[in-house]
């Protein structure tokens, strides 16, 4: 088996409806990878009732995380993951928010967090205590980006924003920044660099130089 497959992927036909069975949480964002393990996710489990019976249900803490991360990863292109977010801020009233921004620092999903919970309150108007949400909006990244997405959810769906730091690399935490541009990742040649410039074989290192300046100049994040 591909050892990077690890979700079963479900679709109704009749409607669209999705449904996704993992066994492997990871963080991806662009070049960006990181497994969280299940192990993150089953010692603080909770239970919930599904179809009469009791099911294991991970926590509203790590689930605020997982959708905030789900959604900017897929830049926030369909208004149904603004409102997955939303839904959890009205439903789990007594979120520990401490243990949440905590968990999102300690993962590199602050920034992450701050935008999909600033999207909530701009589009669906959720309610949270003014020390949560001053602290979010003190971020003028996530600021920016959450007023990018407000109006690109419905004009320009899965269009990154326009700038020379790259999108993905905004939502990085400072050490997760830093472990990226160490690697040797970043600097792989994506198809872009390859329809932009056809190097033959012997020529394909140059790529390594290539590549940083046709990101500068595409402003792309990939």
């Amino acid at each position: 088996m591909d050892p990077n497959y690890y979700e079963c992927h479900f679709e109704r036909p009749t409607d669209g409806l999705v449904l996704e069975l993992r066994w492997r949480l990871e963080l991806v964002y662009s070049k960006f990878k990181r497994d969280l393990g299940i192990n993150w996710v089953w010692p603080t489990r909770k239970t919930a009732i599904v179809a009469g019976a009791e099911v294991p249900n991970i926590d509203p803490e790590k689930t605020l995380l997982l959708l905030c991360m789900h959604g900017s990863k897929h830049l926030w292109s369909r208004l149904i993951w603004i409102c997955d977010v939303a839904q959890l801020l009205e439903v789990e009233r007594e979120i520990d928010w401490d243990l949440a921004i905590r968990e999102a620092k300690r993962l590199g999903l602050w920034r992450a967090v701050a935008l999909g919970v600033q999207l909530a309150v701009r589009m669906i108007g959720v309610a949270l205590p003014d020390w949560v949400l001053q602290g979010f909006e003190s971020d003028a990244v996530s600021r920016s980006l959450a007023l990018y997405f407000e109006t690109s959810v419905f004009d320009a769906p899965g269009i990154p924003p326009q700038s020379r730091v790259p999108y993905y690399f905004k939502l990085l935490g400072f050490r997760d920044r830093v472990r990226l541009l160490l690697s040797l990742d970043l600097l792989r040649p994506s198809e872009r660099d390859i329809e932009a410039l056809r190097l033959p074989k012997p020529l394909q290192p140059l790529y390594l130089l290539f590549r940083p300046l046709r990101l500068l100049r595409d402003k792309s994040p990939r």
